[in-house]
């Protein structure tokens, strides 16, 4: 005999097992009491509210990724004026693309300079037709700028501008621009020593009123040539003599008392000490070493007064001294060193001359752009005599010219105007004996 179980479903169960179908598992059911009837108040519709999420969060964009900006300097340049030129490659998200640059200097931004224009080639000035070229368009992503360097150390850098992101860094570098002392400009200095007055003009009184004094000098230049000035002391350190002395050389140290006060006295009027020395029968290097800590100053040069450079055991004053180039190279290397390794303005490097042998070799004395190199020619005479030997002296180039004028012995002071317009080259220093 069969039997059959059945099983009867009350009405209320069979609502709530298609609910709990409908809702899932993982939502909570708060099931009424025995009576059928709703609790009080509105029933929410979780099914719905959950669609209305779902298709929230699905339907956000995400954000966009910011653009990567890069690149890097390739090349720098500095001209002698101090106009510097830097050159690179900018990068939009890997690839190189056109970008707005800008220059720093020392964490200040910088404006740019345009840069001169070529120079007209002969071709393009005759009459001759000739077929244009044109110029290379510059690649993706090239650029070429340039900036005006004050004097001294700085820090440059490139920056790549990113509307979208992070500015990029394409390089700093440090650069130092060092100007050319004298290119324009004229040294008037008055010679001498505050060992005694007997030496030069520069001895005579206190050391404040000789820096009055080549002051006032100095400005009448500049008021009759039109060309500025720096005032100067071309100031003897150390003195030749007609005895051996203690060490033989012929020669003494004047006194580093006098030597603060001289250099105090010329920085009053913004001007440059030059220390001279005159060696005797000793090495240049030797007496110049003894002074390092002064050379070591921005606004301190010197002077190798080749005519007291005497072979050993001879006294100055009975025949002309000389220096080689090669004695003259080594200071000079030595005096460059120490501007490179302090980052000092250009030095005044003077060499006195009024004879050819005075200095021997003298084309193989280095130019080097630490240094402003004087051949200062001396001698006294009349107007044409001086203005013969100079002519006669006058070094390539590369290096500069000085002339001396002495108030006793000259037959005829030269005047500024005169010394500007009829010497074979226009000197960038002149000294007062």
């Amino acid at each position: 005999m069969d039997q059959t179980c059945e099983v009867k479903l009350r009405p209320r169960h069979t609502i709530l097992g298609f609910a709990v179908l409908a809702l899932g598992a993982g939502i909570a059911l708060t099931v009424p009491g025995i009576a059928d009837t709703p609790t009080d108040g509105p029933v929410p519709n979780p099914p719905a509210e959950l669609a209305m999420v779902d298709e929230a969060v699905l339907t956000d964009p995400p954000p966009p990724e910011p653009s990567t900006v890069g690149g890097f300097l390739s090349e720098l340049n500095l001209a002698d004026n101090g106009l510097l030129t830097l050159a690179g490659i900018t990068q939009l998200d890997g690839s190189p693309a056109d970008l707005p640059i800008s220059i720093w200097i020392n964490n200040q931004p910088a404006p740019s300079v345009e840069l001169p224009a070529p120079p007209t080639s002969a071709a393009s000035e005759s009459t001759t037709t000739v077929a244009p070229v044109e110029a290379a368009e510059p690649a993706p992503g090239e650029f070429v700028t340039s900036v005006q360097l004050a004097e001294g150390p700085q820090e440059v850098c490139a920056i790549a501008s990113n509307d979208a992101g992070p500015d990029a860094l394409l390089g700093c570098e440090q650069v130092m621009f060092r100007a050319n002392l004298v290119d324009g400009k004229i040294i008037v200095s008055d010679y001498g020593s505050g060992a005694t007055p007997r030496l030069g003009i520069a001895g005579e009184g206190t050391p404040m009123e000789a820096a009055q004094r080549v002051a006032e000098r100095a400005r009448e230049w500049e008021e009759k040539t039109g060309i500025p000035t720096i005032p100067a002391f071309d100031y003897i350190q150390t003195v030749a003599q007609a005895s051996p002395g203690s060490d033989g050389d012929y020669s003494a140290h004047t006194s580093r008392e006098d030597l603060e006060e001289y250099l105090e006295a010329i920085r009053s009027v913004d001007g440059l000490l030059i220390l001279d020395f005159q060696p005797g029968g000793g090495h240049f290097m030797k007496q110049i070493q003894q002074y390092e800590e002064y050379l070591r100053e921005p606004d301190v040069g010197l002077a190798l007064d080749t005519e007291w450079r005497m072979p050993w055991g001879v006294a100055p004053a009975t025949v002309i001294g000389y220096a080689n180039a090669s004695e003259i190279n080594e200071v000079g290397e030595y005096l460059a060193n120490i501007v490179a390794e302090d980052n000092l303005p250009q030095k005044p490097f003077v060499i006195h001359q009024f004879t050819k042998r005075m200095v021997r070799n003298r084309e193989d004395i280095a130019v080097r752009p630490e240094l402003a190199t004087i051949f200062h020619i001396d001698g006294h005479g009349g107007k044409t005599l001086k203005k013969g030997v100079y002519k006669s002296l006058l070094p390539r180039e590369e290096h500069y010219t000085g002339f001396k004028l002495f108030f006793d012995e000259d037959t005829g002071l030269m005047t500024p105007e005169e010394v500007v317009n009829e010497l074979a080259r226009i000197p960038a220093m002149v000294s007062y004996q």
